[in-house]
């Protein structure tokens, strides 16, 4: 036995190489190949198999997402649930979401709720904007930072409006006010500008230049 001093490669250096390699195989053969990928026991390579799968719109790959979308591993669940985000509309999808939303991780049950309103069936919308209210301050975060997305959440318009008008009058933090008015700017209004006006000089320059982009935004959006 000869022991050859080589010099292993990185993580991310194998990781690149193995994507190289892997964009040599036509598509099916590259789906087969992460579809067993997926199944490995390291997070690492199962959560570049959920990204590719996902870029390959991969139907064989949905059980196994649901599978880790349900499994003990709260970051790669997060993965799988926010990958179906990039499949059309499905049955299956929607079920599972809906499934999902009871989830008692409220995080996991308001990344399901998001999604069913890209890949689903919309029903998650009502969730959403309740959790735009929560007194969990990182799912009240979540949610307002999501509804920037309009074209997704139209059906609460009204609702959503509401509640992030209501952040700006007693906001959570400056964090949460901040986003709460650059979502503000995909519902532009009269109200939504007497809303936001206030905030031009705000003493956080976070803040106040959030604001002068969203005032800017709805005045343009009325002309």
């Amino acid at each position: 036995h000869v022991d050859l001093d080589v010099p292993r490669q990185p993580p991310a250096l194998r990781a690149h190489l193995d994507a190289r390699v892997a964009d040599c195989l036509p598509p099916k053969d590259q789906e087969r190949l992460y579809l067993t990928l997926v199944r490995s026991h390291s997070r690492f390579v199962v959560s570049g198999s959920i990204n590719r799968l996902m870029s390959l719109g991969s139907e064989a790959a949905l059980d196994d997402l649901f599978r880790i979308g349900d499994g003990p591993n709260r970051a790669l669940a997060e993965e799988a649930i926010g990958s179906l985000s990039s499949y059309a509309p499905d049955r299956r999808i929607a079920q599972y979401l809906r499934r999902k939303m009871t989830d008692d991780d409220r995080g996991l049950a308001l990344s399901a709720a998001i999604v069913s309103c890209y890949s689903g069936d919309a029903s998650g919308g009502a969730l959403v904007v309740r959790c735009m209210k929560s007194d969990d301050p990182a799912l009240r975060l979540k949610a307002i930072a999501q509804v920037v997305d309009d074209d997704h959440f139209r059906p609460h318009h009204a609702a959503i409006v509401l509640a992030l008008l209501d952040e700006l009058k007693d906001p959570t933090s400056d964090a949460h006010l901040e986003r709460a008015i650059e979502s503000l700017e995909a519902y532009p209004s009269d109200e939504v500008l007497a809303g936001v006006t206030p905030f031009l000089t705000h003493g956080n320059p976070h803040v106040a230049q959030r604001a002068r982009m969203t005032v800017s935004e709805i005045q343009r959006a009325k002309r």
